[in-house]
């Protein structure tokens, strides 16, 4: 094991591999490191744990083993220059804010194992242009994609949420289209907020609660079939 924040806020470690006789990792380990550009977990370990890599601002490439079940709140939070991110199948529970303002990240393959995406997972993060959700999914977490102005089109439909919350997806400015799982129930307060380029919603027919400003400032909207 290596202690809290041991290695945070260094300024000469540009590449790291955590080699397979550690059994755990502690929270804020390399948080503010902005030297680190590659790191290889192997081993184990079985958890990300809370802000282990939090603003590692020069972080461009992340390699996870296959043990790793959790991500932790803001593990990746303001890595500002990850672009890509592949979570191995074993990944279930991801943290609130994991990868809030990783505001280069354009891609990120979800696990087929996660059921919750968290509270602002990834709230601005501007390039992120393409998500997919697998039918594990039962909940989605307030502000969980806020301000991802690079969205266009957002399918939900393979999900098994039953409610939107508010903010999920508040200015999310690119996005032209979101497709709705027929198991959805509510949409929360300013859940499409500011989502000036969406142009149709079809609100599924058990959709019984819609929240305040839920399509407020969508300029575009032209149809919302009920």
């Amino acid at each position: 094991e290596v202690g809290e924040k041991a290695l945070s806020e260094n300024t000469s470690l540009l590449k790291i591999t955590l080699p397979e006789s550690l059994t755990k990792l502690s929270s804020g380990l390399f948080s503010g490191d902005n030297h680190l550009i590659n790191i290889v977990i192997n081993g184990a370990y079985t958890e990300i744990p809370d802000e282990c890599f939090s603003g590692c601002s020069k972080l461009t490439s992340v390699t996870l083993n296959n043990a790793i079940t959790k991500i932790g709140m803001r593990a990746f939070n303001s890595c500002v220059n990850l672009t890509k991110l592949d979570l191995p199948e074993s990944i279930q529970e991801i943290g609130e804010e994991a990868f809030s303002a990783c505001v280069a990240l354009k891609s990120i393959n979800i696990g087929k194992n996660v059921t919750k995406i968290a509270d602002k997972t990834f709230a601005n993060c501007r390039a992120l242009n393409a998500i997919d959700l697998g039918e594990n999914v039962t909940e989605i977490g307030s502000s969980a994609f806020n301000g991802c102005s690079s969205l266009s089109t957002v399918d939900l439909t393979k999900t098994k949420i039953t409610e939107l919350k508010e903010t999920t997806f508040m200015s999310c400015s690119g996005m032209h289209e979101i497709l709705l799982p027929e198991t959805l129930l509510s949409i929360g307060k300013s859940a499409f907020n500011s989502c000036s380029e969406l142009r149709r919603v079809l609100i599924p027919s058990h959709v019984t609660t819609i929240g305040e400003s839920a399509f407020y400032s969508c300029k575009k909207l032209a149809y919302v079939y009920l």
